[in-house]
């Protein structure tokens, strides 16, 4: 998938992808995941969105 930018945060993830918000989170929270990291003060999760890709694809191998 193409997104607007590199890095974004989860709701504009949510936004473009149609992710739900709760399932966004349940994602960034996976001890597993190299794409997300909060922001300053721990206010936002900023998203890598090449790494969230590949994290997609690994999902969806681990589930066929």
């Amino acid at each position: 998938m193409t997104y607007s930018k590199k890095i974004m945060s989860d709701s504009q993830v949510c936004k473009e992808t149609g992710i739900g918000k709760y399932t966004m989170l349940t994602m960034c929270h996976d001890r597993r995941q190299k794409f997300a990291c909060k922001t300053r003060y721990g206010r936002k999760w900023q998203i890598d969105t090449e790494k969230f890709d590949k994290y997609l694809e690994q999902l969806s191998e681990e589930t066929v």
